[in-house]
């Protein structure tokens, strides 16, 4: 796989930390900072998919509740009230 070189800014603190878990794992730097950049890719792709699942959810029901509200009429036509006849329920 070809690998392309990154520059970036990271915080002294952030990078002494992976610095030294790598070093304890045994695994090189650069290893350690992709496998956190994948981590954060999952953990946002999550996110964005989260988000577009929930607004979905809200047009859907909002959808539902309109076609309920529709169908409310027909449903109760011919029924006194909205009650139904003691001979409907036997």
């Amino acid at each position: 796989m070809i690998k392309t070189a990154l520059s970036a800014k990271i915080d002294p603190i952030l990078l002494s930390q992976v610095d030294q878990i790598a070093h304890q794992l045994k695994i090189p730097r650069n290893r350690a900072l992709a496998e956190g950049l994948k981590l954060w890719i999952d953990l946002k792709s999550r996110e964005i998919l989260a988000t577009k699942m929930k607004a979905a959810s809200l047009a859907t029901r909002k959808e539902s509740l309109r076609t309920a509200k529709e169908w409310e009429s027909t449903l109760l036509d011919g029924l006194d009230s909205g009650k139904v006849d003691k001979e409907d329920n036997e």
